[in-house]
């Protein structure tokens, strides 16, 4: 019964935070972050910029919306976004990377987290119910509400020249270029989320839990 017991708030605690995405869902969202990365890379140029690969645990990231909505506001590691009002990020005409790494206006400083050279992998969770953006635009119109969430691995406040090495596309690459996007570098398999995710804190308390309880 005790045993039970403790299951139970176990699963309790998973079917609130923990949502499952489906394969579609994550390859939509890596290939979507990757080809804006590739052209990226070619337009300014970067020579050293990585692809992405797709980590389930970044998914566990946050254990709620209200508790990435204010991580967002000072890590750049979390992204908020309403799914239905996405747009493709390209890089057409020349210059246009470099008008993004000098601009600092509040939507530019959004797509500019994708864009960190030396980042590895991102997670991607939809939202059952819309979530206010972070900052002082909480009360928006629904229209502007977040549907949706990605984090990526890397440094905390990271940004998006520091680790730049300027120069022709995928030529500085320490595991050669994608085989999928010619602009980026491989990936080493042995990357994984940097950050530390409350579902698995939870798990370790619980075993604890019993461990002491009986």
């Amino acid at each position: 019964m005790k045993i039970l017991y403790i299951t139970c708030i176990l699963f309790a605690f998973f079917a609130q935070s923990v949502v499952s995405t489906s394969k579609d869902y994550q390859k939509l969202n890596v290939d979507y972050f990757n080809r804006a990365r590739n052209q990226f890379a070619a337009n300014l140029p970067v020579a050293n910029m990585n692809e992405l690969e797709y980590d389930e645990a970044l998914e566990k990231t946050f254990s709620s919306c209200q508790t990435a909505q204010k991580e967002a506001e000072n890590d750049n590691r979390v992204i908020m976004f309403r799914s239905d009002s996405v747009t493709e990020i390209s890089f057409d005409r020349e210059g246009e990377a470099q008008k993004l790494v000098n601009d600092n206006h509040v939507n530019a400083l959004l797509y500019k987290l994708i864009f960190h050279s030396q980042i590895t992998s991102v997670g991607c969770v939809q939202l059952d119910m819309e979530c206010a953006y972070p900052g002082p635009g909480h009360n928006t119109p629904d229209v502007w509400r977040t549907t949706g969430m990605c984090f990526f691995d890397g440094p905390e406040n990271a940004k998006i020249p520091d680790n730049f090495k300027r120069g022709k596309p995928a030529t500085q690459c320490p595991n050669g270029r994608s085989e999928k996007y010619k602009n980026l570098c491989k990936t080493s398999k042995s990357s994984s989320g940097s950050l530390v995710s409350p579902a698995h804190i939870l798990i370790a308390a619980v075993f604890i839990m019993i461990t002491f309880y009986f």
